[in-house]
């Protein structure tokens, strides 16, 4: 009995606790844009779920667009050449009339991370090496992926990706969540795996080459034209464009299947 009693008051006080650090800000309906200062930076991360939106450009600039009372808790930082966003208190809930926006320009952007509820569109990303990594429920588009050498995606949540327009020499998508990658434009190289229940849809990504590994229930759509390695252990299939020389090794109920 005295057991039974100790774990209620044991359960009661961290209820308690947690209810009293879980914050719900509600906005005002005053909407306000503060333009803040910013250092230079080639990543994004953020944690939010509000909604960022960059474009490249010659200089360097940050603009919040919220209610009055919500822009305080809205955190902006550059550390080590990333744009830090994030929310004061961390865990805090917000109850907005209106959206609250980030909008940013760079003159150039390699890096995005993704791991709140908020979306990401950037309309161009470009350098030697690009990576994008979704691990939140929001959705990272980007207009146009340049890369001299290699791309990276890798996506674990259930958000989606949309990335346009991609030329580059290497790419290397690795999907393990619920969420899509959808990509379009032609590349070298490419390595992907899949191990969630996502789909890659990538037929209107064009390869000379690809690796493709399959121990999941999701799907990859593509279009190779010179060599496809792939290994299916899981139950998704690769659905393929092209006539592509085929080494596979096929261990779960997954196939490669042809089709126009």
């Amino acid at each position: 009995m005295k057991r039974i009693i100790f774990l209620n008051i044991l359960i009661t006080a961290t209820l308690t606790s947690c209810i009293k650090d879980f914050v719900c800000i509600k906005g005002n309906g005053v909407t306000e844009t503060e333009i803040r200062p910013v250092n230079t930076f080639t990543s994004i991360e953020n944690s939010t779920p509000f909604d960022v939106i960059y474009h490249k450009a010659d200089t360097t600039g940050l603009i919040v667009k919220a209610e009055v009372n919500i822009l305080p808790h809205i955190i902006t930082e550059t550390y080590n050449n990333t744009l830090e966003l994030r929310t004061s208190p961390t865990h805090a809930c917000f109850d907005y009339t209106e959206r609250p926006v980030i909008m940013v320009t760079s003159p150039g952007l390699s890096k995005v991370l993704l791991s709140g509820s908020g979306d990401i569109i950037a309309d161009e990303m470009s350098g030697p090496a690009l990576s994008i990594r979704l691990s939140g429920s929001g959705n990272i588009t980007a207009g146009q992926l340049l890369s001299e050498t290699k791309l990276n995606i890798a996506l674990s949540g259930s958000g989606d990706i949309y990335a346009e327009n991609v030329f580059c020499n290497e790419a290397e998508f690795d999907l393990s969540g619920a969420g899509n990658i959808s990509v379009n434009g032609s590349g070298n190289l490419g390595l992907m795996r899949i191990s969630g229940s996502g789909n890659i849809y990538s037929a209107d990504f064009i390869l000379n080459s690809l690796s493709a590994v399959i121990s999941g229930s999701g799907n990859i759509f593509t279009t190779v034209e010179e060599t496809l390695s792939a290994i299916l252990s899981g139950s998704g299939n690769i659905y393929l464009k092209g006539n592509p020389q085929i080494l596979e090794t096929v261990s779960g109920s997954g196939r490669i299947i042809k089709y126009r």
